[in-house]
């Protein structure tokens, strides 16, 4: 949300309170509000020391008249910019009084006569000035314009056409404010370049900072929105992190959980052996799935199917764990009503109140009970009078037929007849359409088909839980899919470089120390490589930036494959690479910074030419801390620089 410090899209920097102008709002053109702030900084100097003059001047009875009266008016002048300022006359106010001020300048140094008095150092300033007005074009104009000043006052003095100053003056003068306004003109212009590459560079990295912050959040909303509930914990069982949909389940907000353990979550209507079985599972690296009851924050219980998993780094360390809780309750609140229901049923159907049902073998029904009319809507009469093709939609009617046609088929031959059971759609009063379990057998008399008896069950009720179960399991299966691909996501961006590829420098710490511990403990070697680019700098200043963070990559591509896989190769930061390599030597590391550093030098970089490294190498000494020994191979890369670079020091 804008503040009141943002006007018209220009915002004042945290000083503007103190001006004595605010800069005017001027939507879209930042160089007039620059110009603005230049004004409110130039106007009130300008008239403080105009004042500072015209004292000295009034005070001394050495200072003609002339220069007293152009005082007087430049301070008028001054005044009256600064009132055109407030209304808005940013780029008019500059021009005249850049132009203002060099007349005031010339005037007074004629009025006096001598181009030695302090009065004519204000070139320099008018020349600084201009060229900060108006930049490359102001730089050359002012100085120019200096220039030919000074040497018209010269050459006016020298001519007799000025009042006599009281020592003679002449090209040597000239020559040294000439070089002055040149110097401060190259100044100007440096510092006008630099800051424009500063802050194009600037706006660079923001955008890079902007576009990697859309993808972690992009991460984080798929966490953050997951319609299972997230837990992760450290390897203590801690509780480090929980998302809104566990606070949503629960009750518990994440200040209230974090760095509690989840057992405070626990019922009590659990066995100890559940709770064992599941960290003897994540001790053995196993993944544990299971159903816990739990309690909610109100006091109430439900029910949560589980599943735990190791998170790991990119090392295959288990570093954190990872809960996703589905809570169950409804579903199986809904699978009990489903038990109960099915008891119902069958309770019903031993009280005839399913469908029974008798046919001829000619395909006739002959008799239909008159739960029918519950079924379908159709009385046991008008049923009785249907075709198949009232009966059943065509689906069900082929499965219908081919049934008939296998029995008749194994009657024939005289195969012993098979009974039907399956899932049959029916055909309703209302024109909608249920479906219906139906078990039909053949009544056979001498070997001849005398009927079949047939039980049709609805069991549309059921088909519906099914699907809805069946949708909820894919749908949790997905979440889960979802959220160990946000997770896998996440340990990558937090461990590589964005540009590189390659380790980064907080993962390359934690590894070092860990290797560290670990060549202390089994008293194995353990050597530090730290190597840099050569007049880095030059390539950025000569090639651009692209070109620089293209040779970046393709000397990360280059040393991959020249270290082993036990080896963490990481950039340290700008054009620093670090090389950690476990049970590596002193001697066997300077051999290892020669390969590397020949690797690079042999062949020229695409876009770039010859590319030379500078390294530094040591081995861990005994009892020695880790930070001892980056000050050593520090100190290794500095005198590999000082001795010419493209070369190898050990520390």
């Amino acid at each position: 949300m804008p503040t009141s410090s943002q006007r018209n899209g220009a915002t004042e920097s945290p000083g503007a309170m103190s001006r004595p102008v605010p800069p005017p709002g001027l939507p879209g053109e930042q160089e007039n509000t620059r110009t603005a702030d230049l004004l409110n900084l130039v106007i009130p100097s300008s008239m403080l020391l105009t004042v500072l003059l015209l004292v000295g001047s009034f005070i001394g009875d050495n200072t003609p008249t002339t220069p007293k009266v152009i005082g007087i008016g430049w301070l008028g002048l001054l005044t009256v910019g600064w009132w055109m300022v407030r209304k808005g006359a940013v780029h008019r106010v500059s021009i005249v009084l850049t132009v203002l001020l060099f007349l005031v300048i010339t005037a007074v140094n004629l009025s006096l006569g001598t181009i030695r008095a302090p009065i004519t150092a204000l070139y320099v300033s008018w020349v600084i000035l201009t060229g900060m007005f108006f930049h490359r074009s102001g730089i050359f104009i002012a100085t120019a314009a200096s220039s030919v000043s000074i040497g018209g006052l010269i050459l006016a003095e020298n001519a007799g056409l000025l009042p006599i100053p009281d020592t003679s003056v002449g090209v040597t003068q000239w020559v040294n404010y000439t070089g002055l306004f040149m110097l401060t003109a190259s100044l100007v212009y440096h510092g006008n370049r630099l800051t424009e590459k500063a802050l194009a560079q600037a706006n660079g990295e923001i955008e890079k900072r902007k576009q990697t912050e859309i993808e972690l959040n992009k991460l984080t909303r798929a966490v953050d929105q997951s319609p299972a509930s997230i837990l992760i914990t450290d390897l203590d069982g801690n509780i480090e992190y929980v998302n809104p949909r566990f606070t949503a389940v629960t009750g518990y907000t994440l200040e209230e959980v974090v760095g509690k353990n989840p057992r405070f979550l626990q019922s009590g209507q659990m066995s100890e052996q559940v709770y064992q079985d599941l960290w003897r599972s994540l001790a053995a690296g196993n993944e544990w799935r299971g159903e816990l009851v739990n309690r909610k924050k109100d006091g109430t219980l439900h029910q949560e199917s589980m599943v735990i998993s190791a998170i790991k780094n990119s090392d295959g360390m288990e570093i954190h764990y990872l809960a996703v809780r589905e809570d169950i309750t409804e579903r199986k609140q809904a699978e009990e009503a489903l038990r109960v229901s099915e008891a119902r049923h069958r309770m019903l159907a031993d009280n005839a109140r399913d469908v029974i049902w008798t046919m001829a073998p000619d395909g006739r029904i002959t008799y239909i009970s008159p739960s029918i009319e519950q079924v379908r809507g159709f009385t046991a009469e008008e049923a009785m009078q249907q075709t198949i093709e009232e009966i059943h939609p065509p689906s069900s009617q082929a499965v219908s037929l081919g049934y008939f046609t296998r029995l008749i088929a194994d009657l024939a031959a005289g195969r012993a007849p098979q009974s039907f059971r399956g899932e049959l759609e029916y055909l309703c009063k209302d024109g909608s359409t249920i479906w219906t379990e139906v078990m039909a057998h053949p009544i056979l008399s001498q070997g001849q088909l005398v009927e079949i008896l047939g039980v049709t069950r609805d069991i549309s009720e059921h088909k519906r839980l099914v699907l809805e179960l069946q949708q909820a399991k894919e749908a949790a299966e997905q979440a889960n899919a979802a959220l160990q691909h946000a997770n896998t996501e996440l340990a990558k961006i937090a461990t590589t470089d964005a540009l590189t590829g390659i380790w980064n420098r907080r993962h390359f710490l934690e590894m070092a120390n860990t290797l560290k511990l670990q060549a202390t403990r089994y008293g194995h070697s353990l050597s530090l490589l730290l190597l840099d680019i050569d007049h880095f700098k030059s390539i950025n200043d000569r090639h651009g930036h692209p070109i620089g963070d293209q040779v970046l990559i393709e000397l990360s591509r280059r040393l991959q494959p020249a270290v082993r896989a036990t080896d963490v190769l990481a950039r340290w930061g700008g054009e620093e690479f670090v090389l950690l390599s476990p049970g590596c030597g002193a001697h066997e590391a300077v051999r290892l910074a020669e390969k590397l550093r020949a690797l690079v030098a042999d062949r020229p970089f695409a876009g770039v030419g010859g590319v030379t490294i500078s390294l530094g190498a040591a081995e861990l000494q005994p009892n020695e801390p880790i930070e001892s020994l980056f000050k050593r191979v520090d100190i290794a890369l500095y005198e590999a620089k000082a001795a010419g670079r493209n070369t190898v020091r050990a520390g």
